[in-house]
This record gives structure tokens, C-alpha cells and sequence, in this order.
């Protein structure tokens, strides 16, 4: 692909970009729909019924890994861990009906790691995908583009869309708990 867009002069060097790909179409049309999309994958039914999916049909047929001697200290660690996804996404987080959906019928399956390994993962991508959209950080992990704090004119809330638009230099949380539009 490297290739091709070189010959064809369609990579940019430019650090201001998302991209350092000349698209086709007009570069703000890219990314404006590529954050519609990132919102979309992003947004917590969404993701958690995916890894709903993912466990109930790819994860049961996958080689069955050999575990050494459990210790006192690891359950004690996984313990811990569990009780901060459940304290966090099942009490604070704005989509705490989603995770409870996902998350109550596994423990009593003896499912405990799923949990941990969903919440963990699911927090960190809603939080990614809420923060690239409102302009907080790079879309891509390696992007050279240094970010400013805000970016103006984009709406924050648990969906990357809203009737409030954010004013340029306006503060709001960085926590991605209490991101919403009310921030």
C-alpha cells in the first residue's frame, strides 16, 4: 500500500494531520465520517454485545491455555481488580446498564475473568474513542500530530454527538467516568 500511494503522491508530510494519507475525497470529509464511525463502533451496547459475541462463540474454541498454580496473591489481585470494574463501570460509569447487562449472568457461570478482561477493555476503548472525538487526543496511535487541548466546535458527550457545542478554550473533565454533556 506504501507503495502505491508513493507513486501515486498521495502521502503527506505533514505533522498536522490525522493522516499522513492525501485521500481522494476532501480530508475533513474523512475524518468527520471516520469519528461518525468511531463514535458508532465505540458506543457501549455496541461494544459490549460484540464482546458478548466474541465470548459465546470465537473464545470457546480456542485453544485452552495451561495455567500454573493459582496463588493466594493473584486472587487476591483478580479480587481486587473485580471489585474496581464493578465499583467503577457497574456504579459510576454513564453506561452502567450496558456492563450490568453483559456482566451479571457470568459470575454465576464461574466467567469471573471475563469480566475483568470485558470491563478493562471496554473502558479504555469507550474512553479512547470519547476522547479522540471531542479532540483530546490523536485518532491513531501513530500520528505525530501534537493535539491542543480542546478542539472547537465539536460536541462532547457519551456518543461524541450533542446539542452542546464546546466554545474554544473551554474546560471539561478529562475523566472519562463523568464525560457527558453536562461536563
Amino acid at each position: 500500500m506504501w507503495d502505491r500511494l508513493s507513486q501515486e503522491n498521495r502521502l503527506a508530510v505533514d505533522d498536522a494531520r490525522e493522516s499522513n494519507v492525501v485521500f481522494k475525497r476532501p480530508y475533513e470529509e474523512v475524518t468527520a465520517d471516520f469519528y461518525k464511525c468511531l463514535a458508532y463502533a465505540y458506543e457501549p451496547s455496541r461494544l459490549f454485545a460484540r464482546y458478548d459475541r466474541h465470548s459465546r462463540v470465537t473464545l470457546p474454541n480456542r485453544r485452552l491455555r495451561v495455567y500454573s498454580e493459582v496463588t493466594g496473591k493473584q486472587i487476591w489481585r483478580g479480587l481486587r481488580m473485580l471489585a474496581a470494574i464493578l465499583w467503577k463501570l457497574g456504579v459510576f460509569a454513564d453506561y452502567r446498564r450496558d456492563f450490568s447487562t453483559f456482566a451479571w449472568p457470568r459470575p454465576k457461570a464461574g466467567k469471573i475473568e471475563k469480566v475483568i478482561t470485558a470491563g478493562m477493555m471496554e473502558k479504555h476503548l469507550i474512553a479512547y474513542a470519547r476522547k479522540a472525538c471531542v479532540g483530546e487526543m490523536n485518532s491513531s496511535h501513530y500520528s505525530l500530530r501534537v493535539r491542543e487541548p480542546r478542539v472547537a466546535g465539536l460536541s462532547l458527550s457519551s456518543s461524541c454527538s450533542s446539542s452542546r457545542e464546546i466554545a474554544p478554550g473551554e474546560k471539561t473533565s478529562r475523566n472519562p467516568w463523568t464525560l457527558s454533556a453536562n461536563s
